[in-house]
């Protein structure tokens, strides 16, 4: 069973993942 508020956290942690993963991105271009 899915409740709308348990979709709105997965959501959210998977932008939060996302952002994440890019300003970890981010730090590592700028060391070259």
């Amino acid at each position: 069973m899915k409740t709308p508020e348990l979709d709105k956290i997965t959501k959210v942690r998977e932008k939060s993942q996302a952002i994440g993963d890019f300003l970890e991105w981010l730090i590592q271009e700028k060391d070259y």
